[in-house]
This record gives C-alpha cells, structure tokens and sequence, in this order.
C-alpha cells in the first residue's frame, strides 16, 4: 500500500533536445516537493505561474518555468499533481529529476504508472486506457480514429447494454430455477429467446469486426498484378510518389515481390509490386510467380493491370489498362484471367494520364471495406476481442433442450466474460499486462 500511495516523477514530455519539456509529480508529496525548489508559494491551483527554480541544497538557479498544480480529484491521476513546464534541455531536465527524486517520498515513475494510478481512482475505464494506447500509438488518422473518447464512450455503453440484457435474461431463467413447481410458462415458451438471438448476432458482428480490424491494424494489403513488362513497377513509382521498383524494358526485372506504403483516406496501404505473370520463366522468376499468386489470393485489394485488350485477372477488384509501357500487342507467355465487369481505368505511367482516376477507385474500395466491416462495433485491443468471443462462445453453447441449471451456468459464464472486459474487477496481473508498453511518464 505504502508503494502506490508514493509520489511519483517522471518527464511527460518526449526525450531529447526540446524547445520546452514537461515533467508531472503525482502523489500526496507532489506539491512539497516542487515547493522545496522555490522561495515562494506555489500558484493557485490551474493557474499557471512563470517562477525561478532553485536548487534545493546550494541554491543555484536550476532554470525560470511554468508551474502548474492540480488538487486531488480534479486531477488526470485523481491525485494531487504538479507539474513544470521547464525549457528542454535535456542537461535541465537531469538535474531537475535529480532534484525532484531526492525529495521524501518520491520515485522515478514506472511506464504506464500515471494512467495506471487514473484507473485505480476512477479517472478512466479500463476502455478508456486501451483506448489510450492505442492513441499514443497511434501513426495515422485511421489508427488515431480507434483513440478517440467519443468512440470509446459509446464502445462502452454497447457492452454495458449486453450485459444488462443478459442479467435480465439470467433473472427470468432463475426465476424459472427457483420456482420450477409454480405454474410458470414453458421454457422454450420464454420471451428473452428472441432476444438473446439478436444479442448473440451483435456480439458476433462485433467480434468479426475487430477479428478484421487487428488483422488490419497495419494496414490493408493492395497487390497489382499482371503479364511481366505492363507496367506494374512504374504504376507503383508513380503512386507512391517515389523510385521503389526497377523500372526496365526487359521482361521479368521483378522477380520477387516490392513493397510501398502509403495512405488511402487515412488509412494505411501496403502496395505490393509482384513478379510479371507469364508461363515461360527460370526457376528463380517462377518462385517470383508463385508468390504473386499468394500475394494475390490475400490481398485486401487485387489490382489487375493489362496492356490493352488484355483480359483482367480473376477476382480483381479494379481493372487497369496502361497504354504507355509496354507494346500494344500482348506475348504469347502471358497469363491471362476471366473477364470483369467493373470499368476499365486507363493510365499512361509516362504522362501521369489516369492516375488521379485510379486513386479515387482505390479511395472508394478502401471505404466501402471500412464501412463493409462495421468498424464502428470493433473493439479496441485483441484481450477485449478475446473476452467478447469468450462471451459469444458462452452463449453459442446454451442448448434449449438440456437442463435450465445448465443453460444459467452458460449465461453467467457469458456475464463474466463481459464483466472482465469492461474491467469491473480488480486482478494485479491483468493491469501489469494492460500497462507493459506504456512509455515513462504517461
């Protein structure tokens, strides 16, 4: 008990040379310990103030900062909170830290402990510090989208609505338990059937949706293929906006696969150049070959790219013609596919023709896959994701043909899933693992 309720210190702010630097103190000494550097009164509490710092043994000005406090509940941690808005040098910083250490009763923070310390006092949820996470983690406005409190807010009130319903569905079926003699309806005659079966649809439809967000947390993988020579290399050049595949006129220069990054909608885009597709190759192109196909078959977003008159590839999703790499007429090695419906983009890699075109048809497809999943369900880490399929799993076993003792076995299994997931317990080993990445001094 004596270790949580230490003060804690850490730089808030990142690491390096910095034109300013934050450094938080929080705990029942966080006050006392900034005051020991001052020869005056701290500022009111929320109100910043431009005071000289001192150090506390010799004297020497340490550096001129901003001082801010926050008395206990009305603070990030819930507890009583100073912090110093100091410039950032990181020689500053140091001696700073040595200064604020070496008062009693405070220690170097550990990583995650001032968010850790938030949820102890009821500052955050448990969703809340996932959802924090994932927001310090965060590299695009896709992933910053996962962060926000709004979203987090609502992810919360929908779990907490499927554990109300199944508490109510517990209640009628125990009752059902409790009174088994009295002149109680049939239990397959029980109104809450219908509504565990939409329960149990949103719960899936949820787990789908975060089973494809984790598997895409890095991006959707977008593979261009077609006959060797079309084209693909310079196609990826141009869409990137810079030089990351060989460009030459002889046929098989990819031979294995290239990968390029960008952002679609904000959204990140894995672009994979493969290996030319034809039916004459030596041993080292056909593994080239080979691989495109599997690139091909898992690709989020399949991109056949033809010379013209060319047939598309088989489940293509967009369709392009380059009229500018290659000649019209298409060898006889090359591999062709079924025909597709979608209109044909044409480009010419040389000119920059068609381009724009091809990005908003990759635009369009990124959305619709978004919007395809229901991204708006998805929960926000894979121990949330895991919890609810627990859940889901729960309820899939309930059979209205066994035994009613059984059945509420299931249900409350499926309860307690939810109860974990929303955080409504206290285990020691789930929070070390929850707070493991976080960075010092958040």
């Amino acid at each position: 008990m004596a270790e949580e309720r230490a003060t804690i210190v850490a730089l808030a702010s990142g690491a390096g040379r910095a034109g300013v630097a934050v450094l938080r103190l929080s705990g029942p000494q966080a006050w006392s310990a900034v005051a020991a550097l001052l020869k005056g009164a701290l500022p009111e509490p929320r109100q910043a103030s431009l005071r000289a710092l001192y150090h506390p043994q010799d004297g020497s000005l340490l550096d001129e900062a901003l001082l801010l406090t926050f008395e206990e509940g009305r603070s990030f941690t819930g507890e009583a909170v100073a912090e110093i808005h100091c410039h950032g040098s990181p020689l500053i910083v140091r001696d700073l830290l040595d200064c604020l250490e070496g008062q009693p009763g405070v220690r170097p923070a550990k990583a995650g402990e001032f968010t850790r310390r938030a949820l102890m006092n009821g500052k955050l949820s448990v969703l809340e510090v996932e959802a924090l996470g994932a927001l310090l983690e965060a590299e695009t406005p896709w992933h910053k989208e996962l962060g926000k409190r709004s979203r987090v807010m609502a992810q919360e009130a929908m779990v907490r609505g499927w554990r109300r319903q199944l508490i109510t569905i517990l209640a009628d079926v125990e009752a059902c338990i409790d009174f088994a003699d009295e002149d109680l309806p049939e239990l397959e005659a029980q109104p809450w059937q219908a509504g565990l079966q939409r329960l149990c649809l949103e719960l899936r439809q949820s787990v789908d949706a975060s089973h494809w967000l984790e598997r895409h947390r890095q991006g959707l993988l977008c593979v261009i293929a077609g006959p060797a020579n079309v084209g693909k290399s310079s196609l990826i050049n141009n869409l990137v906006g810079r030089s990351v595949a060989l460009v030459h006129d002889s046929e098989g220069t990819t031979r294995d696969s290239i990968e390029a990054h960008m952002e679609v909608a904000g959204i990140p885009l894995t672009l994979v150049d493969t290996a030319g597709l034809r039916h004459q190759s030596g041993a080292v192109e056909a593994m080239g070959i080979a691989r495109a196909r599997a690139l091909w078959d898992e690709a989020d977003i399949r991109v056949s790219l033809q010379r013209p008159g060319g047939e598309p590839l088989a489940d293509a999703h967009l369709c392009v013609q380059s009229f500018s790499d290659a000649p019209a007429a298409a060898s006889s090695g090359e591999a062709g596919g079924l025909g597709h419906d979608d209109a044909t983009i044409l480009i010419d890699n040389r000119s920059g023709a068609g381009l724009e075109s091809l990005r908003r048809a990759l635009q369009a497809r990124v959305l619709a896959l978004v919007e395809i999943q229901g991204l708006s369900q998805a929960l926000t880490s894979e121990r949330q994701n895991r919890l609810a399929s627990d859940c889901l799993t729960a309820l899939d076993e309930i059979d209205h043909q066994t035994a009613i003792e059984v059945q509420a076995l299931h249900l409350t299994r499926a309860i307690n899933a939810l109860s974990l997931l929303l955080g409504d317990y206290d285990v020691e080993e789930m929070l070390d693992a929850l707070f493991a990445n976080f960075c010092i001094g958040k």
